[in-house]
C-alpha cells in the first residue's frame, strides 16, 4: 500500500499508509499542499508500516515549516517511528513538532 495525504479540517492532514523507501518518494510535494497555512497539522495515527524514509520525510517538513515561518505539529505518531528518530538521533530536531 502507498503512503497519500488526505486534507483533514481547515489546517489539518492525515497520513494514511505506508511510509518506507518505496512510497516515501510519493509524499515529497507535502509541502507544496499547505497554501497559506501557518499552522499546519499532520496526523499520522492512520499510518501503515514506516522506515527511516519517514524519518527523513518529517525531518525535511519541519526543515521547509521552518524556512517558511510555519509551525507543524505531528499527531498520532507510531511508536516504531518515534524509535527510529531516537535511534538516528533526530529528538533534539523533531522533539517541538511531535506532539504527546
Amino acid at each position: 500500500m502507498s503512503g497519500r495525504i488526505e486534507s483533514s479540517g481547515t489546517h489539518g492532514f492525515r497520513v494514511l499508509g505506508e511510509i518506507t523507501f518505496e512510497t516515501a518518494k510519493d509524499l515529497d510535494g507535502f509541502p507544496e499542499r499547505w497554501g497559506e497555512i501557518r499552522q499546519v497539522d499532520v496526523d499520522f495515527s492512520e499510518t501503515g508500516d514506516t522506515d527511516s524514509a519517514a524519518a527523513a520525510l518529517l525531518l525535511d517538513w519541519v526543515n521547509v515549516a521552518r524556512a517558511s515561518g510555519r509551525e507543524l505539529r505531528f499527531t498520532g505518531v507510531p511508536a516504531r517511528l518515534q524509535d527510529l528518530i531516537r535511534v538516528y538521533g533526530l529528538t533534539p530536531l523533531l522533539d517541538a513538532a511531535i506532539a504527546r
